[in-house]
């Protein structure tokens, strides 16, 4: 399997952790014609929750959660469309470690219709790893001990 990455921004922020708070800007960002293609989520407290997503537009999708009151930040993530095998997550991870990458988190997903998987990187340096996953997509080699 081909194996591709691309940087992307996400948009970062927290908000009010309440029932259907969630489905209510999913809804509206649809209607400005917006579509999630990342999401990440988790409570922080009762009364918080923090969300890493990346959007088909983010500066719409900044524009609404600013008028929300959420303080929005971007990040420059890389998200690769990977073969969904053992390993593959580790085989990046050696060769960013080898060449003195760190991450800060990570998100994936994967359907199992197409062995492919999505995962998003959040690390200090996502030209370099999206470099590293394109190149071993062609040349088959990870240049690492992983």
């Amino acid at each position: 399997m081909t194996t591709n990455a691309i940087c992307r921004t996400e948009l970062c922020f927290n908000a009010p952790n309440e029932r259907g708070a969630m489905a209510d800007w999913a809804t509206q960002l649809s209607e400005y014609g917006v579509n999630i293609d990342a999401i990440c989520a988790w409570q922080q407290d009762g009364s918080t929750a923090a969300f890493r997503c990346i959007t088909s537009d983010n500066e719409k999708a900044k524009k609404y959660f600013t008028k929300k009151g959420y303080n929005v930040v971007e990040n420059t993530v890389v998200c690769w469309k990977a073969e969904n095998a053992p390993g593959m997550i580790g085989k990046l991870t050696y060769a960013a470690a080898e060449k003195g990458i760190s991450f800060t988190g990570t998100y994936a997903g994967c359907c199992n219709y197409d062995n492919a998987s999505f995962v998003v990187f959040c690390c200090d340096n996502p030209a370099e790893v999206e470099n590293t996953i394109n190149s071993w997509g062609t040349t088959g080699d990870w240049g690492c001990n992983g």
